[in-house]
């Protein structure tokens, strides 16, 4: 299969997933690296460019894998757990928490969103991203209060 579509960014972002799956994450690299350069975009396999460039410790390059992958398929919620993880080890706690904020409110966990986006809301120069923060703040204001103590 491969030798046939050698160039296909699907055939290649399975691959690629499946070496970091099974550690081997020099594999993987190597395989998916080369995704930027095809046409058409597979959004899991730069997922899993990105999540091996967090493995290698190369956060810089991941943060910059992610934020792509966020432009190109923003539904895809992981994408902001792991872009969130990676300005943490940046040390961009800001960034860090706005991306984990989103992450935890698009999995229903809104006391976890809240903590983010609150906290870090100061830091954020991005109009677009304070008004996301102000809408979400808004929406877990208005959503039933669970009980404090169960």
């Amino acid at each position: 299969v491969l030798a046939k579509n050698a160039l296909d960014p699907v055939v290649l972002g399975d691959l690629g997933k499946v070496y970091f799956e099974s550690g081997q994450t020099s594999d993987a690299l190597r395989v998916l690296q080369g995704l930027d350069s095809l046409p058409g975009s597979n959004p899991e396999g730069l997922f899993y460019l990105g999540r091996t460039h967090m493995e290698l410790g190369d956060y810089p390059t991941a943060a910059a894998v992610f934020e792509r992958l966020v432009q190109l398929q923003e539904e895809y919620t992981p994408t902001y757990r792991f872009l969130g993880e990676t300005y943490g080890k940046l040390e961009r706690l800001p960034e860090a928490h706005y991306f984990l904020g989103i992450y935890h409110f698009r999995k229903g966990e809104d006391r976890i969103a809240f903590h983010h986006l609150k906290k870090k809301k100061k830091g954020i120069q991005d109009p677009a991203k304070l008004e996301t923060i102000k809408q979400t703040l808004e929406i877990i204001g208005k959503l039933p209060k669970e009980e404090e103590q169960r």
